[in-house]
């Protein structure tokens, strides 16, 4: 398409249900009804949530590329059949873990109209059900995919200068239980809410530590009910672990502990001196 053709008029950016198509707004209804382009992140799930919602759309379905959206050239969709553009996201607001961020800047250089049409999203509703832990509120998105001893992947994804408040991710059925075994392991104080399902027939909100939630999630995934999960963890409760009275150090324990790995080393120091597992881990690293 050539540069000159004409830019759209707006781009409505619209939140969907996560879960129950019911959680559709009317304005957001109206958007997809009227669009004439719906830039999404998998055109199957778009078009199915346009069947159940009972909207007739002539819209053409466009994949936002991921990772590689700040190479799209978004002026080849210009075009003078698309004058009103959409960005749906698979569930929940767009942009605040989903890709659409290019799309955004291009329409604000070139002058188009952007529009926010709110309605449902994880991390808030997850807030909303579950009261949380307080302010401040802090989302990281998905969990790191690695397993739990990639200390350091845990270490720069868990905010260390946060002493309060209210810490927010997304996990997976396929790592929640080296995450939940990570936090168990280094922080066994921690309390966690895990919403699961959330908006549909089988939601539960579930509340603990780590090691009584991941039995639980143990259950769940046998069962296989367990999909995408929003977790919100007790930042103040990571701060609780140097309550207990020193251990006792033995000399058997002084000759393991020159021999040990940095990660069995840093164990061992937390338990003597009360700390967490990370902030042992991490003056062992600065003192080698």
């Amino acid at each position: 398409m050539p540069a000159s053709a004409p830019l759209p008029d707006r781009l409505s950016v619209v939140a969907v249900p996560i879960g129950n198509p019911r959680d559709l707004s009317p304005r957001a209804g109206e958007a997809l009804a009227s669009a004439q382009v719906i830039f999404c992140e998998d055109t199957r799930k778009t078009l199915d949530l346009l069947k159940r919602s009972g909207i007739s759309s002539g819209a053409k379905l466009i994949a936002v590329p991921g990772d590689s959206e700040f190479q799209t050239d978004w002026q080849r969709y210009c075009s003078p059949e698309y004058r009103h553009w959409v960005l749906v996201s698979d569930a929940g607001t767009p942009i605040v873990n989903d890709p659409g961020s290019s799309l955004l800047e291009f329409c604000r250089k070139q002058g188009v109209l952007v529009e926010a049409l709110p309605g449902a999203s994880a991390p808030t509703l997850a807030w909303q059900w579950s009261g949380g832990f307080g302010l401040p509120f802090s989302f990281a998105g998905f969990a790191p995919k690695v397993s739990r001893s990639a200390t350091s992947k845990w270490e720069h994804f868990l905010p260390a200068a946060q002493t309060q408040g209210t810490f927010c991710f997304f996990d997976t059925r396929h790592q929640v239980m080296n995450t939940l075994e990570y936090i168990a392991e280094t922080y066994p104080n921690a309390r966690l809410y895990i919403a699961r399902e959330m908006t549909k027939a089988h939601e539960e909100l579930l509340f603990g530590s780590a090691s009584e939630l991941a039995a639980i999630i143990a259950q769940r995934l046998e069962a296989d009910q367990v999909g995408e999960l929003c977790l919100l963890l007790d930042m103040a409760s990571l701060q609780s672990e140097g309550a207990a009275p020193a251990a006792q150090i033995s000399p058997e324990d002084l000759i393991k502990f020159r021999t040990a790995s940095t990660k069995d080393a840093s164990k061992m120091m937390a338990k003597w001196c009360n700390l967490p597992t990370r902030d042992a881990y991490k003056r062992l690293c600065d003192e080698t």
